[in-house]
């Protein structure tokens, strides 16, 4: 067992059990520790696992790159790729209110998005382009990734 003494934070606590959450600090090694719990009868300890620190997602590519919007509706396929992406459909954001995301095939390490056009006002005007970000966020962070959208309506 490990040496290190770390205080933990206890979430919640129910009368026949204990239910923790723990954050253990990034530096932590993945190891077995002993966990102790006091109460008023005394002291016992029971080991505990930490396999692990959570990672926040990362985006390495996200693709087509730029976004050609035709017209209102249109709805474009987007990949991500990365690792520790979010597998809810909550957890893909964008900064461009002018389209909508839905999250068609979750994925740890690849996605698929469905953009859809919502509000042509909200996108660059006609035969220009602009850079949005698209956000991709988990319990453990965000991971962004530039999302350039090109308007070629005439």
């Amino acid at each position: 067992m490990g040496s290190q003494s770390r205080w933990l934070p206890a979430v919640s606590w129910r009368r026949r059990g204990v239910d923790l959450q723990v954050k253990p600090d990034a530096d932590l090694t993945p190891d077995t520790y002993e966990l102790l719990v006091q109460d008023p009868l005394g002291k016992s300890g029971r080991p505990i696992v930490i396999t692990g620190i959570p990672k926040a997602p990362v985006i390495s590519s996200l693709g087509p790159q730029p976004v050609y919007i035709n017209f209102l509706g249109q709805t474009i396929m987007l990949i991500v790729s990365g690792s520790k992406l979010p597998t809810r459909k909550s957890g893909y954001s964008t900064n461009c209110g002018g389209i909508s995301l839905q999250l068609l095939i979750p994925g740890s390490d690849n996605a698929l998005l469905q953009l859809t056009v919502t509000d042509l006002s909200q996108l660059p005007p006609s035969g220009q382009s602009q850079v949005f970000t698209l956000n991709a966020q988990t319990a453990s962070g965000t991971a962004t990734a530039k999302l350039t959208i090109v308007n070629v309506m005439s």
